[in-house]
């Protein structure tokens, strides 16, 4: 959120404080690059971590160590066994501790065979507003969430940019057919993490 009189503690940047002490446009850049004065054209294109040679998305990391990296602190972390949903990019929690599949996961496989079915094939061609409106009636509403970045009440589910099969809308915002790829999250948060701008969000 924008602190009034204060500004960006990058040198010779006057823009308005925005987070960590930095503007938009600096803190975009830290939390990509790790490096409020990155320049894009000079960064690796592959994740940092040996042995991982799959696309940077954040911090220098791919998808997967970027957010064990955001959630746990260490993008080597592993979690113990049976901590969270088998199916990929899933972090829900698992039902018990004799199934590796989270409740929603869990009643796909055991209707359909396949925990990673659409529920309804017309829904494979669903466009940008209704598959938000999918993810309300999969997960419930994100205003009786927290924020995950900031701990605040959350206001819209957060596409994580995580889906391999990603979907773009006829204006070009990426979305996801998977409710489990999105994150509760504020308008302020979002539109940081989406790197957008905070004026492109309201109220949910």
């Amino acid at each position: 959120m924008t602190t009034p009189n204060r500004t960006c503690a990058v040198a010779g940047c006057e823009s308005a404080h925005v987070a960590r002490g930095y503007c938009d446009k600096h803190y975009r850049k830290f939390r990509k690059y790790s490096d409020p004065t990155a320049d894009r054209r000079r960064q690796r294109l592959f994740c940092a971590i040996d042995g991982c040679g799959a696309r940077v998305h954040g911090h220098v990391m791919c998808t997967k160590h970027y957010l064990r990296w955001r959630n746990h602190g260490d993008p080597r972390h592993v979690r113990p066994d049976n901590t969270e949903c088998r199916v990929e990019y899933c972090m829900n929690m698992p039902r018990s501790r004799s199934n590796d599949l989270c409740e929603m996961h869990y009643y796909r496989a055991r209707r359909h065979g396949d925990p990673t079915i659409l529920l309804d094939p017309r829904k494979a061609e669903a466009g940008y507003r209704a598959a938000h409106g999918r993810i309300q009636s999969d997960r419930g509403r994100a205003s009786e969430r927290s924020c995950v970045d900031c701990g605040e009440r959350a206001q819209h589910w957060s596409y994580m940019h995580t889906d391999p099969n990603e979907r773009l809308s006829p204006t070009g915002q990426p979305y996801s057919l998977d409710t489990s790829h999105y994150e509760p999250r504020c308008a302020p948060c979002h539109a940081v993490f989406d790197g957008t701008g905070a004026n492109q969000y309201t109220s949910a």
